[in-house]
């Protein structure tokens, strides 16, 4: 944490295209992945 800011990247486990979003709710769902970054 540098002046006082969070590192947002090293806190996504996983990155997704909006088209894969069903694979990634299905991902959070059974724990697979915890903090996922959706990319538009």
């Amino acid at each position: 944490m540098a002046r006082g800011r969070i590192d947002l990247e090293s806190l996504i486990t996983h990155r997704v295209r909006l088209t894969e979003i069903n694979e990634a709710l299905t991902q959070m769902r059974t724990g697979e992945a915890l903090r996922t970054c959706i990319e538009i």
